[in-house]
């Protein structure tokens, strides 16, 4: 219709003022701003040749390719990111993780074992990221006590399994929230299996707020908490002369900002 040929004009027009050879770099950024905008597959040469250059050139066609629909800007940002590296490959890295690119998982785990700290950072987070079967087994590969790939592997079995992946993920978050990981790591990991399996994360925050970390013992306890299930709220009543008193705190300051009746009882006999 008219409004698709206008777009079309104007995405040439664009496309000519970014291969201008008097432009500034100012002026090609603003460029890069509206292709992202209203850009098509036609814009992605042009801004596949800024790639090429310094920082700010690449950083700015990036902010263009991140958002134009269809595989080639995928297969841009992965053909720059194969020729570069430092700062312009983190940043392609970090392209790609936002585009979610399936067939960026090889190349980007490659990179999860690189030398150079940052670079390995943003590898394993755009793994995370990616969400892919094939990205969950790359994390899989690495040390799961770096706190960077814990949370990644997290954040990638939590979005499998909102795409119906639950079988896969679920062990993988179950895993995660146990004694062999950081404190912080089994928190965050039993948060996210609450939200996939409420039965399973129950039981194990009921384990859990017996821990010797106090850090685990609250989160559990918060945990207990949030699900509001009167099984796990009685539960947890029924251990009430085992567990500590860091657990302890959490489920009565949670149940009396939840005025829970079943805990009324026990709220009393700790006064």
């Amino acid at each position: 219709g008219t409004d698709s040929a206008k777009l079309a004009a104007i995405e040439t027009g664009l496309i000519a003022a970014l291969t201008d050879p008097s432009a500034t770099f100012a002026g090609r950024q603003e460029v890069c701003k509206l292709l992202g905008l209203c850009g098509t597959k036609r814009s992605v040469p042009a801004l596949a040749m800024m790639l090429d250059r310094d920082r700010k050139e690449a950083d700015a066609a990036r902010y263009a390719l991140e958002r134009i629909a269809g595989p080639e800007a995928s297969a841009a940002l992965r053909k720059a990111l194969a020729g570069s590296s430092g700062p312009i490959a983190i940043g392609c890295i970090n392209s790609l993780a936002v585009r979610r690119d399936p067939l960026a998982v090889g190349p980007i785990a490659r990179l999860a074992a690189s030398s150079d700290a940052e670079m390995r950072l943003a590898a394993v987070r755009a793994l995370g990221r990616i969400a892919t079967p094939a990205a969950l087994a790359a994390l899989q590969k690495l040390p799961s006590r770096e706190t960077a790939v814990s949370e990644a592997l997290i954040q990638c079995a939590v979005a499998l399994a909102q795409t119906g992946k639950k079988a896969v993920a679920v062990p993988v978050i179950t895993a995660m929230a146990g004694p062999a990981h950081p404190s912080v790591v089994r928190v965050t990991a039993l948060r996210a299996l609450a939200t996939l399996n409420g039965t399973a994360a129950g039981k194990m925050a009921l384990q859990m707020m017996s821990d010797k970390d106090v850090y685990v013992q609250r989160g559990a306890g918060a945990v207990c908490v949030e699900l509001g299930s009167p099984e796990i709220t009685k539960s947890a009543i029924g251990m009430w002369a085992r567990l500590p008193d860091d657990a302890r705190v959490v489920l009565l300051s949670g149940w009396a900002d939840r005025k829970e009746a079943l805990a009324g009882p026990t709220a009393i006999r700790a006064a």
